[in-house]
């Protein structure tokens, strides 16, 4: 049922000039405002890894590896921009609700993920050139630069803040909010 509405809205999408990201994302809130809202994100969250992981292949490939220096300096220059926001965002959160963390807290927000990449690789195939392939290189390297870093400099972080401590696993489990009979499934088996 979501294949076949996604693939219509896609086609509408698409034939009126629109954003298909943007159709899609619609599409999804007005999915949200459903009172089936948590059978359907029940019905998705198992696809996420199957979807993502092809579309960073996928971009991968489409990554343009000869492009002109300036491109790559210009690049360089907005992952170290990015990199110095969010040590600055880690040094303003540890002046206030994050006491004692600091800019490794901030190091571990630079992760970007595989929605960035899959946003970076459909402007890449809608709009092709020399500035979307910077997009798409900026958008790769931002994703592995966090995936990199981000988890160590959040456990040095939680650590720093005496938050990184052994929990009784009864304790780590909370109430899903998927429905009971789903979770019940999933709990036996």
């Amino acid at each position: 049922m979501l294949l076949g509405t996604g693939l219509l809205c896609v086609g509408a999408a698409d034939r009126a000039g629109l954003s298909l990201l943007g159709a899609m994302i619609a599409m999804g809130l007005v999915l949200a405002a459903s009172r089936h809202r948590l059978d359907i994100k029940a019905m998705l969250t198992p696809t996420e890894k199957p979807v993502l992981l092809p579309v960073t292949v996928l971009a991968g490939a489409y990554v343009n590896l000869k492009l002109p220096t300036a491109v790559f300096v210009l690049v360089g220059v907005a992952v170290l921009a990015k990199v110095g926001v969010r040590v600055l965002l880690g040094s303003a959160l540890r002046a206030g609700p994050a006491r004692g963390t600091g800019e490794d807290f901030g190091l571990s927000m630079l992760a970007s993920g595989g929605f960035t990449i899959a946003a970076a690789l459909a402007f890449s195939t809608r709009v092709p050139g020399v500035a979307s392939d910077a997009v798409l290189l900026f958008a790769v390297v931002s994703t592995v630069l966090g995936e990199w870093i981000g988890p160590a400099a959040l456990r040095r972080s939680l650590a720093r803040a005496g938050e990184l401590h052994a929990v009784d696993p009864s304790e780590r489990e909370r109430p899903s909010d998927a429905p009971p009979k789903l979770v019940e499934r999933e709990n036996h088996g």
